[in-house]
């Protein structure tokens, strides 16, 4: 930029200089053309900053309007808590051996993707008999829950336990809260207790647990089973996923275009 300025300074004193002996009107037409081409060297000057200003400017206060925008884009964890401000609007309740890497993970992943703050558990690593910590948090702020029922879903005692505290949290929340099951090789009718899958998990844990808190899991469980929900002995899981984000998106009131709602009597 120096180069160019200097040139456009020298050139009309390079032509002052020319011999005296040139002719008058020689020397005066290439006078007259240095400080044109010198003024035009500077208008273009000009328009190539004020271009560059507007090319080079851009794209820096986009960026920093998206970030201001989506302040929690950066990262989005498994486990981790919710972000302070932002509590969790839906818990996932699975039996880990069964589905955590499959099902679960993936649909876990999709209500990230669009945009849900989501807690799933993991009740392997849970000790003693009373929910407390995070899990708690997220079972007390959660509007939604997605209990997703396994073949052992019912050998878990905790998960026994978050069903059981789903269905009070829900009876408290005056219709705010929601409970949307998910049959994933367990029929509706393991889950009421009709027949033995789900009968005899609970006739193990009356002997560890006594029958007043068989009973409530028990009593949880029928009534969870008789809401509507989705059965994955009929549809793919990717199909399922969609569906069960679409009905979530849409008890959250959060604007996503998802495919058309199919959820299924039980």
């Amino acid at each position: 930029m120096r180069l160019f300025l200097r040139v456009v300074l020298v050139l009309p004193a390079a032509a002052a200089r020319l011999p005296p002996r040139a002719p008058r009107r020689v020397r005066h037409v290439r006078r007259h053309d240095a400080w044109a081409l010198g003024l035009l060297a500077l208008t273009v000057l000009a328009f190539v900053k004020s271009k560059a200003s507007e090319i080079f400017g851009k794209p820096t206060a986009t960026v920093k309007r998206e970030e201001t925008n989506n302040p929690g884009a950066a990262a989005s964890g498994g486990e981790t808590p919710a972000p302070a401000g932002e509590e969790y609007e839906v818990l996932l309740s699975f039996r880990g051996p069964d589905t955590r890497t499959g099902f679960t993970d993936c649909l876990y992943h999709d209500m990230l993707g669009a945009g849900i703050r989501v807690y799933r558990d993991n009740e392997e690593l849970r000790v003693g008999r009373e929910i407390g910590g995070e899990l708690m948090r997220a079972l007390d702020v959660s509007k939604i829950y997605v209990p997703i029922f396994s073949r052992d879903y019912a050998s878990s005692s905790w998960c026994l336990r978050e069903v059981a505290h789903m269905v009070d949290c829900v009876a408290r929340s005056k219709g705010n809260k929601d409970i949307l099951p998910v049959f994933f090789n367990a029929s509706p009718s393991d889950v009421k207790l009709r027949i033995g899958l789900y009968r005899n998990a609970m006739a193990k844990h009356r002997k560890k647990f006594g029958v007043e808190e068989v009973k409530r899991w028990e009593d949880a469980l029928v009534e969870v089973a008789e809401l509507m929900g989705w059965d994955l002995k009929t549809r793919g899981h990717g199909e399922a996923n969609k569906l069960i984000i679409r009905e979530v998106l849409v008890k959250l009131k959060i604007k996503h275009k998802y495919v058309k709602n199919q959820l299924v009597g039980v």
